[in-house]
């Protein structure tokens, strides 16, 4: 259920003058239940009160009574006795009350009605039938009673009348009295006319009181609808000139209450509004700038995305075309070493047989050394044969003629020997030579060889590099790729905040401030 405020306040106005209405009425029948009540308990307290006053007195002149009889004199009878004792008492407030003395049903003692005295009482009846001097005589038989019955007052109305009858004790005697139960009601109506005065004065001012509340209420109700609504539908109405973009309405409330506090927040919500849409349209301005220049960032981005791409495939191409030739490089310097490699053992090889060659040469040269030496011998033993010759004549001639050979081929072998030890000694040094230039050929050949390896250690690690610089290059590409896709990426959110923008700056447009 939607309700106004106004309603609501209404309706409380009304809650609450029902509600005072509702307790007044409450405590208007509680006051009534309380009379009745009252003045029941009352009723019955006074009768329990009357009827136990009757009952003691009732007693404790019986006792007397009886205390009096032991002192009867001789002659005198006892009903004489008593009777001067009961005929001047008299109770009540208009002192007709009085005692009653009877033997059986016959009187004894009858203060009222002396002409009533000796004479047999017990058929009396009231208008109900009741022979109240009978029911007496049982009851006081009995220990002591109570009985109603019907009698007629000394101004000649019946009323009810109420009598309590006891045995006087050490004799066939009792006594008895009674109270008319209009005095009761009488007392009674006392009572119940005192309580209603008491009623009527509280009436007097619950009412006026109740009144006056309900008219408080019904003032404070409209007050309170003067005091909140009117706030309110104030608040309102600044609310909907906010909603509206106009926030150059003020509003003005300078009462310290909590609408006092409503009415500064709203303030200062307007004020913060006020100050967010000057950010915000500053805010749009910056972002049109940022937008130009994230414009101007993105084209840029794409031309040298552009211009790195083709780079990257050139570098690319040549990265590739140099791990082909560092690859063909790597393969023949691999090539090369190998067959260097053999050349260097076939050298090897050569330089050995050099070696031996070499060693021959010096051997043969010395077994020439020794057949030059021998030949010498052989001419100094031919020429000592030719002396001995000489001196033995002619029987030596045909000796000496050997001996003349011999020296002679003594002298070739000298001679040929000469020359092969010449020849000997050019041929080892041309050995030696040869070793040499063989030594050093085969050095030349290892650092060759060695300068293969490192070359083709060089072009295995250019080839590595290659392969990185050509990872990275791909890298460098796929990044490359990448940032034309963010640049794109970035063109296309450009444009999208530059949207933003203008549907910012167009809203804040219709805001005044």
């Amino acid at each position: 259920l939607q309700l106004t405020v106004k309603n609501r306040v209404r309706i409380m106005g009304a809650i609450a003058i029902a509600t005072v209405i509702i307790t007044s009425l409450v405590f208007q029948l509680a006051l009534l239940q309380v009379r009745g009540g009252s003045v029941n308990r009352m009723e019955c307290k006074y009768g329990q009160m009357v009827n136990e006053e009757m009952k003691i007195a009732v007693h404790s002149l019986a006792i007397v009574i009886a205390q009096a009889l032991k002192g009867c004199p001789s002659g005198v009878s006892e009903e004489e006795y008593i009777r001067p004792l009961v005929d001047k008492l008299r109770f009540g407030p208009k002192g007709d009350g009085y005692y009653f003395i009877y033997r059986g049903t016959t009187n004894v003692a009858l203060p009222i009605k002396p002409e009533l005295q000796g004479k047999d009482l017990g058929q009396n009846v009231d208008n109900q039938g009741t022979r109240y001097v009978a029911e007496m005589h049982r009851k006081a038989q009995e220990g002591g009673g109570y009985t109603s019955y019907i009698f007629f007052k000394p101004d000649g109305t019946e009323q009810v009348k109420r009598a309590y009858s006891e045995s006087i004790p050490g004799t066939d005697l009792w006594i008895g009295t009674g109270l008319y139960l209009d005095q009761i009601n009488a007392e009674v109506a006392s009572i119940e006319h005192n309580f209603s005065n008491l009623l009527s004065k509280i009436y007097r001012y619950l009412y006026p009181a109740v009144a006056l509340l309900l008219l408080i209420l019904i003032l404070f109700s409209l007050r309170a609808i003067h005091r909140i609504v009117r706030p309110l539908e104030s608040c309102a109405t600044f609310a909907e000139s906010i909603a509206e973009g106009d926030l150059t309405h003020e509003l003005v409330y300078n009462r310290r209450d909590e609408f006092g506090s409503f009415v500064g927040s709203l303030s200062f919500m307007r004020s913060s509004l006020r100050e967010f849409l000057v950010d915000m349209q500053l805010g749009v301005k910056s972002i049109n700038q940022v937008v130009q220049t994230i414009d101007g960032v993105a084209a840029s981005l794409a031309d040298r995305n552009g211009e790195a791409a083709h780079s990257s495939q050139m570098v690319a191409d040549s990265m590739g075309q140099m791990q082909q030739q560092l690859t063909h490089a790597s393969e023949n310097a691999c090539m090369a070493e190998s067959k260097l490699q053999a050349v260097n053992q076939h050298l090897q090889e050569g330089k050995r047989q050099s070696d031996i060659n070499l060693e021959n040469n010096r051997r043969i040269v010395d077994h020439v050394a020794e057949i030059a030496a021998i030949a010498n011998q052989t001419n100094i033993l031919a020429l000592n044969a030719a002396v001995e010759a000489a001196r033995a004549g002619d029987q030596g001639r045909g000796f000496s003629v050997v001996a003349i050979e011999v020296r002679k081929l003594a002298e070739r072998s000298a001679d040929t020997a000469e020359k092969i030890a010449a020849e000997s000694h050019n041929s080892l040094s041309a050995a030696q030579r040869n070793a040499e230039i063989v030594e050093q050929i085969v050095l030349a050949l290892q650092k060759s060889i060695d300068l293969m390896q490192e070359i083709s250690t060089s072009s295995l690690d250019q080839l590595h590099g290659v392969a990185d610089i050509a990872s990275a290059t791909e890298s460098l590409s796929n990044v490359t790729q990448e940032l034309a896709a963010m640049a794109e990426e970035l063109s296309g959110q450009s444009t999208s905040l530059r949207e933003l923008g203008g549907t910012l700056d167009s809203r804040t447009q219709k805001l005044r401030v």
